[in-house]
Parts: C-alpha cells; sequence; structure tokens
C-alpha cells in the first residue's frame, strides 16, 4: 500500500520565503525603459532629456530606479512591447498602441508643424491645401488627423524614412516638400546635426498640423506593470502639485534652438483611454543590450 504525503512545513516555509524574495526582488529593482533620441525631451547621454528626468523623477517617489537602454525608435518600440524590456518612454497616444501598452498620465505636450524650404511660396489651412505636395515621414510615428486624410485621400504623396534627420537632409535636398515636426525637436536636431547655413535655410509655418501629449508606456506583457503604472501616476501627480516638473523643463538652455516649452495643465489633463479588448499578459521575455556604468544600455547597431 503506498502512502501519498504533502510537503513538509519546512518545504512551505522555504517556499514562502523564496516568493517573498522574488517579490521583493521586482518591487526594488530597476524599470527597464527603451529610449531614443528625441532632444531636449529624450537624449543618449546624460541627465537623457527633460522627460527621462521626469520620468525617474516619478518613479523615485516609489523608491524604484531606472535602468535606459537607447535604440532607434522602432525597435525601442518592439522591445518594449514585446515585454523583453518594462515599457518605453516616450510616445503619443493611439488606439493600436494602447492594446500593447498601459498608458501613464500625460507628461508634457507636443506639437508638430511643417518645417520647409526657405524662399517657398507655402501656406496651408486645410489639407487640400498640401495636394500635390510631397511629405517626409518618420516610421512609426503617430501624425493625427490632417496627415491621416492626406494618407486616405492621396492628396499628397507621403515618403516613410527611419529617422528625423534623413527627413530633414531629404528636405534640405529638395527631395520632399514639407517635413512636420515638433519645432522644439526639430531646432535642438538641426542645431545638434546640421550647420548653421542648413539650419537658416528653412522655415516652420505656426499652423498646428497635430497636438499631443507625451505619455510614458509599460507592456501589458510584462507581469506587475499595472501596478507599477499606478505607482509611477501617482508619482507623478505629486511632482506636478509640488511644481517641479516646471522646474525640470526650465532647465533647458535658451537660444535659438530652444522654443519655450508648452505646459498647457488642460491639455496635460487629457488621458490615453480606449475602449477595447487589450492583449492578453504574459510573462516577460529574456533582456538583451549590455548595461554601461552609467547605468544606461546603449544599442550600437
Amino acid at each position: 500500500m503506498s502512502h501519498r504525503t504533502g510537503p513538509s512545513a519546512g518545504a512551505c516555509l522555504i517556499g514562502l520565503l523564496l516568493l517573498a524574495a522574488a517579490s521583493l526582488a521586482f518591487a526594488s529593482g530597476p524599470v527597464r525603459l527603451t529610449n531614443g533620441d528625441w532632444g531636449p525631451y529624450l537624449e543618449p547621454d546624460p541627465p537623457y532629456g527633460i522627460v527621462s528626468q521626469i520620468v525617474e523623477a516619478a518613479f523615485a517617489e516609489s523608491d524604484l530606479s531606472v535602468l535606459w537602454g537607447f535604440f532607434p525608435w522602432s525597435r525601442s518600440y518592439v522591445l518594449a512591447r514585446d515585454g523583453q524590456w518594462d515599457g518605453s518612454a516616450a510616445w503619443s497616444c493611439s488606439r493600436e498602441r494602447f492594446r500593447e501598452f498601459y498608458f501613464s498620465d500625460a507628461l508634457l505636450p507636443f506639437d508638430y508643424v511643417f518645417f520647409y524650404r526657405q524662399g517657398r511660396a507655402f501656406n496651408w489651412q486645410t489639407a487640400n491645401d498640401l495636394k500635390g505636395l510631397r511629405i517626409g515621414l518618420t516610421q512609426n510615428y503617430v501624425y493625427g488627423d490632417v496627415i491621416q486624410k492626406v494618407k486616405e485621400s492621396g492628396l499628397a504623396k507621403l515618403e516613410v524614412a527611419t529617422s528625423d534627420e534623413i527627413n530633414f537632409r531629404k528636405l534640405l535636398a529638395g527631395r520632399i516638400d514639407l517635413f512636420p515636426m515638433d519645432p522644439i525637436v526639430g531646432r535642438d536636431l538641426l542645431a545638434r546635426q546640421f550647420s548653421p547655413e542648413q539650419t537658416e535655410s528653412l522655415a516652420i509655418h505656426p499652423r498646428v498640423v497635430h497636438s499631443a501629449n507625451l505619455h510614458l508606456l509599460l507592456s501589458r506583457r510584462v507581469a506587475g506593470n499595472g501596478r507599477r503604472m499606478e505607482q509611477f501616476n501617482a508619482g507623478l501627480a505629486a511632482l506636478r502639485q509640488r511644481g517641479d516638473i516646471k522646474a525640470i523643463v526650465d532647465t533647458l538652455p535658451s537660444g535659438p534652438a530652444h522654443l519655450s516649452v508648452n505646459y498647457d495643465r488642460q491639455r496635460l489633463a487629457i488621458r490615453c483611454e480606449f475602449d477595447i479588448e487589450t492583449v492578453t499578459v504574459g510573462s516577460a521575455l529574456n533582456s538583451e543590450g549590455r548595461v554601461s556604468k552609467s547605468g544606461s544600455t546603449h544599442d550600437i547597431q
């Protein structure tokens, strides 16, 4: 006659201790976030841009640190979406992204306007005014209703490139006519990567193409990210109430490369929400990349 016995009390105690240790390690470990180059908001060199600083400060309110991984934007999105990293900073709201990620409350607002070459007679009020023009877009960006209408109607030719820098080079070379870009980010990129003569050869149309907010994204495939987002939003609210976010924004240098950052509290109150079925939460995949001494991970491809 065989006998089956349950686990001993000692084994149960060991299991509970291991579970507690794992939970503690998850709670105290760094939040691993992908990032990219969209200065002065997001930058691969310390202190990583003003939006990255806001993200770090909000998590610090819950005693959580951040480990940054810097990649091309398309790869940053996929690594976070698939759970190989916990999340990504920072992105605008869209239905497709909402299916894959928890969205934070708004970090900062931004606007897209058209850059074009000086000397060109250009003005626009509606999408119909863009008829026949060549418009450069950057892969995986969300450009809003105007560009969507142009795409659906075929009013203009849309050309997608893999980076903002490539689009600026195409604009300067006359291969495209317009490039929608945040003016602060655009001027920062031009100041860093292009000559003063090239920068001065471009103009900005003041009419806004698309307005949105930047958000932190945490993958729905990473267990515990729902709770992490609650902690993050609580920290973000505390920063905003104390005026810490405005203080971070005010650290931006003055000069021709920078404009005044929009800090519209009404826009910041807009949340990213959709009533849709989201993906099933699964376990995180293996991490990749190398950790540098500065606490960031850099993709060198």
